[in-house]
Order: C-alpha cells, then structure tokens, then sequence
C-alpha cells in the first residue's frame, strides 16, 4: 500500500447521513487501500468516544486541540489577499509538516477549505492532491458563490465574483493543480465560468447513500400506526436538510386536497413538523400528520405510498434514501436537479400543483409505484451508493501528480520546506 495524507476541518465520525456522511465514508473507503495518515481538529468532548474507531482506519493519526477562531480579516487585508495564514492550527500544521518530509505521501487529500493549505505543502514533491469543498455546498456558505441576482450594479457583481473566485484560490489567482471536488453540480459549473483556465479542476463528485442500511428487506415498526394510505414530506427537517416552509404550505394548500379528493383515507407525514412554529396554520389540518423529528426516517420512509419533494432547492439526500428504500418518489425538478433517472419511470419530476397531483395519483397505483419503487431502488444501488460514488474518488486519486504553489500563502518561517 502506497501513504494517503487525509487532513480534515474536524474529526470524520461514524454517519448514516447529512454532512459528516461524507468523511466518514471517504475515511472507510479509502483505508482498504492506503496506509491513511489523517490529521484533524477535534473536539475534546464529543470526539473522545469516536476517536478509538477512527484510529482503527488509519496508519497514523493526529487529533489537533482546536484553536481560538481569528479575527476576520479587513476588508483591505481581503483584498489583498492576506491573512490566509491565520487560520492554520499550528500543531496540525507541525504534524502534516512531518507527515510530507518523513512519509512523502504521494496522494494528499483535504476535507474543507480549512484543510486545503495542508494539503498543498511541500510544492517540491510530486503528489496527487484533491480538495474536497463539500462545506461550500452547505447551508449559507452556498449564498458565497450563487451566481449574483440580476440587476445587481457591475461594481457589486464584481465584488461577489472576487469573494467566489477567493473561496477556491485563496486569494493567489489560480486552482494550485489540485483536483477541487464538489457535491453540487450548480457549483462546479459556477467555478469554471469564474476560471475558464483552471476549469478541468473542478469536478462533481456527489454524495452517496448507504443502500445496505436503507434497504426495504427489513421489517420497520410503524411509526405513525396510521393503518392508512400515506405520503411522506422527506427532507423538511433534520439532518442537513433546510426546511423549505413555502414548498410545504405549497403543496398542502394546493396539491395534497385535490390528490386526498381522489383518496379520503389518505394521510400526509411531515417528518419534523411537529417542532416547526412556521407551521402552525397547517396544524390540526384534516389529513396532515406534523411528525416529530427523527434521526431515523426508514420507518416512516418503510411504511409509505409515496414520498414527495416539493423542495425549489436540491433534495438529493431525501431523495436517495426513498430510492434506496423502494419508494416511489415525485418532486420538483429543483430538488431531483443532479439526478438524472429518466421521469415516470424510477421517480416523477413535477412542477405545477396540477402535475404534481397527477404524478402522486401515479405513484399511489399499487402496480406503477411499486413498479418504479423496484426500478429506484436498483438505479440507486446500481449508480448512487457510496461505493459507486467513491470509485469516481480512486479514479482521480491515481491520476497524475502534480506539484503546486503556495505563493500568497505563507507559512510560518521555521515551518517553511
């Protein structure tokens, strides 16, 4: 086996789901085929009962005690480009110093753009580097690189152009030759119009799901004992999921009567309802259920007709896990964005209240929905677990290597290679 330097913002840990999914799984993955170095920031009080497990999975492993947060840099600083190296954890950065002179990894990779600079030490050596920028796809940190709105002045579109193209250089004007990964397709075709000449960078690599976890051949309680045809409203709380309010009052105020007019028995779950005060002029709506959270939605997900989508923004993770699960699913062409199974088929894309009432119709037929339900579940096995997705991630990672610069980054002096 050849030595990977893994560097990550924080400790990967044990996930299902949402966000720490994704380390967690690019860690496993990757130490049954290198000697894995992984050095990280942890937590002392919630990292503790993870880090015996995380050891197992590497050659060597160093856990950095966090560091209080920098100032912000001014607004001149910014533009200038410093104050990069402020943020560098110096006992993280003495141990990947280390790592590079003793090991010489040929393969570096880093989870978050806290951890990109260390994996872009050592610009003499020859090495496969990757930057995984999953924290730009998540919550308000995809606001820094939106395409700016129109009518927006040439002067503030300007600005935001230069914070977007800073988030992926650093300020230093180029990509450094190392592979930058993205799990938002809108994101990498934003960074390659901002740098047309470093475009060949920037690659989609998007999340998985755990097909064996979220299987339908186990048997689930049922969570509601409804005993009664339901739809599941997935994605509309917990995990990374951002309630999307609008899409919810959308659908019940104008898809869910007509489709309930078809089926009277029928019952709507929104999972984590129940903690939303933003609903509250649904609750208490004939046939809509406001379910608590839960950290685990194949009960809900085992025991539905169909699941629904409403969401106007990507809703891949929602989506995956009732594939997985053998559920039908229909939702907004915004949500089912970066997946490309073919409409009325595997799943329903629908937009308007009216095709979305006729799509649910569809997947509540007894033969169509469990027909597509079969049809989803084998396309995410086939094309969407995480062993599929991170066989994109070896590919790369036994590309060419490349050295890189680190110019308008500087290190502290006794650091320097």
């Amino acid at each position: 086996m050849q030595d990977l330097l893994l560097v990550a913002s924080r400790m990967p840990v044990p996930a299902i789901a949402g966000e720490d999914a994704r380390a967690w799984r690019m860690l496993r993955h990757l130490a049954g085929r290198y000697r894995v170095h992984l050095g990280c920031v942890g937590n002392p009080e919630s990292d503790r009962r993870s880090e015996g497990l995380v050891r197992q999975f590497c050659q060597s492993m160093h856990v950095a005690k966090p560091v209080e947060a920098p100032r912000r840099p001014g607004l001149l600083t910014s533009l200038l480009g410093g104050g990069a190296d402020s943020r560098l954890n110096p006992g993280l950065l003495a141990w990947v110093q280390r790592v590079w002179n003793e090991q010489r990894p040929a393969r570096a990779l880093a989870l978050g753009g806290d951890a990109a600079p260390f994996a872009l030490l050592r610009p003499d050596l020859q090495a496969v580097r990757i930057l995984d920028r999953a924290d730009l796809c998540r919550g308000a940190a995809a606001l820094r690189w939106a395409e700016p709105p129109a009518g927006l002045s040439a002067l503030r579109r300007w600005f935001r152009d230069r914070e977007a193209r800073g988030l992926v250089t650093q300020g230093r004007g180029d990509a450094d030759g190392a592979v930058q990964l993205f799990p938002d397709p809108a994101a990498v075709d934003r960074f390659k119009g901002l740098l047309p000449t470093d475009a060949e960078r920037f690659r989609h690599l998007p999340d998985g799901v755990d097909v064996e976890h979220f299987t339908p051949s186990r048997s689930y309680p049922d969570p509601g004992g409804l005993g009664a045809p339901t739809l599941v409203l997935a994605g509309s709380g917990g995990g990374s999921a951002q309630p999307d309010f609008e899409a919810i009052l959308w659908f019940t105020a104008l898809v869910f009567p007509v489709v309930r007019a078809g089926v009277p028995e029928l019952r709507l779950v929104i999972s984590g309802g129940a903690g939303m005060a933003a609903l509250d002029m649904i609750r208490g709506l004939q046939g809509v259920v406001l379910a608590p959270s839960d950290p685990d939605p194949r009960p809900w997900l085992a025991h539905s007709s169909a699941v629904v989508l409403p969401q106007r923004a990507a809703a891949r993770e929602a989506a995956l896990q009732a594939m997985s699960m053998a559920r039908p699913v229909v939702g907004t062409a915004a949500a089912l964005a970066d997946l490309g199974e073919a409409s009325g088929r595997e799943l329903w894309r629908a937009d308007t209240a009216e095709e979305f009432a006729r799509a649910v119709l569809a997947a509540m037929n007894p033969q169509i929905g469990n027909a597509a339900g079969r049809a989803a579940r084998a396309r995410a096995v086939a094309d969407h677990s995480w062993e599929r997705v991170l066989a994109r991630l070896d590919r790369l990672l036994e590309g060419e290597p490349v050295a890189t610069s680190l110019a308008g980054w500087p290190l502290p002096t006794r650091l320097r290679p």
